[in-house]
C-alpha cells in the first residue's frame, strides 16, 4: 500500500469541512435569502473567511516546515483541481478558486518539474479564457519556478 501523504489528508479534511458547512448553510438559509443582492445568502456566511483563513495558515505551516516536492505536488494538485472535480454550491465554488493563489509559500519549495507539472494541470482544467486574474498569477509563478 503506498505511504499516504498525510499533509494531503489534512487538506482533504479542511476541504470536506468547508464543504459540508457551506451545504448545511445553504440547506437551512431563509426561502429568498441571497436573491438580487439581498444580505443572508450562503454567500454572506462567514465560513469562507474561516476557510481562507484556515488555509492560508496551513500552506504557512507546511511552507515553514520544508516539505518534500513531492508531497507538495499532491496539494497543489488537490487545491488546483478542487474547483472542478468537487461537487460544490456555486458560493463554494468561487472561494475553491480563489484560494488557489493561497498555495504561493510553497512554490519555493516545488521543484522545477512539480511547478511544470502542476501548471500543466492549471492550463488543461481552465483553458485560458476561462481562468481567473488569482489562477493567472498562480500559474506564471509556476511557469516562473519550473524555468529555474
Amino acid at each position: 500500500m503506498p505511504e499516504q501523504n498525510e499533509a494531503l489528508v489534512r487538506l482533504r479534511t479542511l476541504y470536506e469541512a468547508y464543504l459540508d458547512k457551506t451545504a448545511s448553510v445553504e440547506r437551512s438559509q431563509k426561502f429568498g435569502a441571497g436573491w438580487f443582492g439581498l444580505k443572508g445568502g450562503v454567500a454572506d456566511d462567514p465560513c469562507h473567511d474561516r476557510f481562507a483563513v484556515e488555509l492560508h495558515a496551513y500552506f504557512a505551516s507546511l511552507a515553514a516546515s520544508g516539505a518534500e516536492s513531492a508531497a507538495l505536488r499532491e496539494i497543489m494538485e488537490y487545491v488546483v483541481a478542487a474547483p472542478q472535480k468537487m461537487d460544490a454550491p456555486r458560493a463554494a465554488y468561487w472561494m475553491l478558486i480563489a484560494v488557489q493563489g493561497l498555495t504561493q509559500p510553497l512554490l519555493p519549495l516545488l521543484s522545477a518539474t512539480d511547478a511544470q507539472t502542476v501548471g500543466e494541470l492549471l492550463e488543461k482544467l481552465f483553458p485560458r479564457a476561462k481562468r481567473l486574474p488569482v489562477q493567472d498569477k498562480l500559474l506564471r509563478e509556476l511557469r516562473k519556478r519550473a524555468k529555474e
